[in-house]
Formats: structure tokens, sequence, C-alpha cells
């Protein structure tokens, strides 16, 4: 870079990082004496005066932004023909280093990732702005306290109505980019959803959903292929976690979560009402609004339905049962019948029909019925 110091202010120690549009430094603010993040725009685009413009009223709308989730900008600058950002510094690794090291995380510590990314995405969008890079590499995570922290708005672009991609300039990183990246489409919010998802996927797989051996050919599995999981891996991640990753990744816009709210919503469900151990036995349930009022009717039905089945009153069973009487009957070939319930007992020829002998039958009959019973 030739000189040490920018802006007078800003003492570089040591380069930490690289992307498509700048190099990053770890640096000491002079007059502030904290340690700072410094991106400085790549040569390359130093004589783009368009280019110029919007990288400084994007660096300036992230500026605007302040959520626990977001690395902070703390100053936007020029020193000659170096341009930068001067950022909040996270002593940490970024996940890409972290699914490298570890391979996969479990569902609980991906879930919450996921959730803190979301709950940046919902700040920014809020305030119009898309992140369009969306990836690993560009989500921070703290040693203490494991806070995530999505960083690098470099190529985001404070959208209006008619916010449409460059396909002659960086629209994000292959790997993750939405469909509509891809084709160089209209991209709302939810573009980033759908990177949030291969994000997801990613750290629950291990590896990214869509590989090849250009940038074209991965696009094109972007647009045109579904995520698929394995038998077993349909086994050992639960079909809640599938089902997030399903809906983030839809290839139609329309069908994917249409905020980062709904995916937060989705995500507390399951961290509070579902036990991960057994989640694998549930289909589809995310991103249906369950009616406290409903359900707790439900429970008080449910409630009643049990006390009714278990109460039992021993000391009047005519509550619970009408006496069956035992019937008499001939049929039309004049032989006769004791009818009691479901029984029916033929009268053979040999009993005489006076009353008295009927009355001592029928009550055998019952007390028979009764027995065999």
């Amino acid at each position: 870079m030739g000189e040490t110091v920018l802006g007078n202010r800003y003492e570089i120690i040591k380069k930490i990082g690289d992307g498509g549009m700048a190099f990053v430094y770890k640096a000491k603010d002079i007059l502030l004496n904290r340690i700072v993040a410094v991106k400085v725009l790549r040569p390359e685009f130093v004589d783009d005066d368009e280019f110029l413009g919007k990288f400084k009223r994007e660096a300036e709308a992230v500026a605007s932004l302040s959520h626990p989730n977001i690395v902070n900008v703390y100053d936007v600058g020029e020193d000659g023909k170096v341009h930068y950002i001067v950022m909040e510094y996270i002593d940490g690794q970024n996940l890409k280093e972290i699914i490298k090291n570890e391979g996969t995380l479990d569902e609980y510590t991906a879930l919450d990732i996921t959730k803190q990314i979301a709950m940046a995405l919902s700040a920014a969008h809020k305030k119009g702005i898309i992140h369009r890079d969306i990836k690993p590499h560009n989500i921070l995570i703290s040693n203490e306290g494991r806070v995530v922290k999505v960083a690098d708005f470099g190529i985001a672009k404070a959208v209006s109505n008619s916010t449409m991609t460059n396909i002659g300039s960086i629209i994000g990183s292959v790997h993750y980019f939405s469909p509509e990246q891809a084709k160089g489409k209209f991209v709302s919010n939810n573009a980033d959803l759908y990177s949030l998802g291969i994000v997801l996927y990613e750290m629950i797989i291990g590896k990214v959903p869509f590989r090849g051996d250009s940038p074209i050919s991965i696009a094109l599995q972007h647009i045109n292929d579904e995520i698929e999981f394995t038998s077993e891996e349909q086994i050992n991640i639960p079909q809640s976690v599938r089902t997030i990753i399903k809906k983030l990744t839809e290839k139609s816009s329309v069908d994917r979560y249409q905020s980062a709210e709904e995916v937060i919503e989705d995500i507390e469900y399951i961290e509070k009402n579902i036990d991960l151990d057994f989640i694998k036995e549930y289909d589809n349930y995310v991103t249906k609004n369950i009616d406290i009022k409903d359900l707790n009717k439900q429970i008080n039905i449910e409630k009643n339905r049990h006390a009714e089945d278990v109460v039992y009153d021993d000391e009047d069973d005519d509550d619970y049962y009408e006496e069956e009487k035992p019937k008499y009957i001939t049929d039309e070939n004049g032989t006769q019948f004791f009818v009691v319930g479901n029984t029916k007992i033929r009268v053979t020829e040999h009993f005489n029909s006076k009353g008295k002998h009927i009355k001592d039958l029928v009550e055998n009959a019952v007390q028979y019925a009764a027995n065999a019973a």
C-alpha cells in the first residue's frame, strides 16, 4: 500500500483478508486508541468514478445500521487514491473457518447462528439494504460469547422499487447467490434468505449443495436443481431443519420465506417447543401459525374428555348403562326364542309354555348370557 497510516489516523497493522472488491486490514485508530478493521477498495476500481460513488453511498448506508449482529461501520474516507471503510474489529473466526475446522455443526448451533444472521438481515432490510453476498466468509463469530456478526455489506445497495443486479458487476459469490441473482433479475430481500439457506445447509452437511467446474455450471444448478438430501441425511438431520432449508432455498422468491422475521419465528418455534432428539418424527409443521386461544381450547376439550373417560360412579350404574331386558319372540316357522342383547336362545320343544316356567327360563337365559360374556 505504500503508507502505513490512512487519513493520519488509522495505522495499518496487518492484512487479515480480501474479497472480490476490497482488502481488509487490522489497524489501530490512533485518535481513539482502539483496534479496528479497515476495508480498502481494490486498485482496479479506484479510477471508476461511477463505482466509487456507489461504493461511498453504500458505505454510508451501512454506517446507518446499528445492530448487535452487524459489524459496525465507524468511518468512510479516502487518502489519495486509497478509498476505505473503517469497521468494528471482531476478535474471532469467520464461519467458513469454523466449518472447515469442525466439519459440521450440530443442529442447535447451526440454528442459533442462522437466527442471529436473520436478525442482522431483518435490521438491514428494514433500512432498505440488501446484503447480496451472504456466505460463511462474511459471517464472523466472536471468541467471546460466540456472538454472530454479519460483515462486508460491500456489494450491498440501498434499494428502490426497481433494484436490479448488474450482470457486468460483482453480484455475489456463485456458491451462495440466489437464482434471480444468477439470472440478473429483480432482487428482493429474500435473495439474502436464499443465500442464508445455503449457509445453513453447509453448516449441517459440511459442504455446499451445488458444485461444478465453472461459475456458470454452478449458477445453472442454482437456477434448475433442487436441494436433495440422501437417505442417511434424512435420518440424521431433523425434518424441521430440512424443511427450513427447503423453504429458504425455493427457486421462486414467491415460494420462499418473505421476511427474515418469518425465519426467526420458525427457528424459535423449534427451539422452544420441540426437543431436537425427537424432531425427526415431525413433518412440515414450520411456517404454520398457531392460535394460542384455539390451542388452549383444544387442550381443555381433551382434559374434559379424559375426565369423562375415567370417572366411574359405583353407587349408581344407571348413570351409564340402561338395563337391557330380554325378549320372547316367535319366528315365521313358529320357533320360539329368548333374545338378550345380541344373544338369541332357541326354546326347545320339551319346555312347556306356562307363564311361571317361561319366566324361569328367561331368568336362566339371562344368567346364561351373562356368564357367557
